[in-house]
């Protein structure tokens, strides 16, 4: 499983295993990002500063929430079922436009 457009991904023996993973990555990111210069300063980082604030400001549940709605959605474009978002179903069927 991972969140488009950032640079995160997780994996387990189920859908709900992936979300916790998720939700750790998640969290330690918003930790090493706020205690870190290096990292809240890298380019590629910098400008995470809403992402951190939401995972810190989030209960897991709410994580968990946004980043299943997040799955449910990306499937919804490529036409796949949530559950088959590992591996390589990035490279879904294109959608379309």
């Amino acid at each position: 499983m991972f969140l488009p457009g950032l640079p995160f991904g997780a994996d387990g023996n189920t859908l709900d295993e992936a979300v916790e993973t998720l939700v750790e990555i998640l969290r330690e990111y918003a930790v090493d990002w706020t205690t870190e210069s290096y990292l809240r300063e890298a380019p590629n980082h910098r400008d995470n500063w809403a992402l951190v604030q939401i995972i810190a400001l989030s209960t897991d549940a709410q994580l968990r929430d946004w980043i299943v709605g997040e799955a449910a959605a990306l499937a919804c474009l490529n036409e796949q079922s949530p559950l088959d978002l590992g591996g390589d179903s990035r490279d879904g069927p294109a959608v379309d436009r």
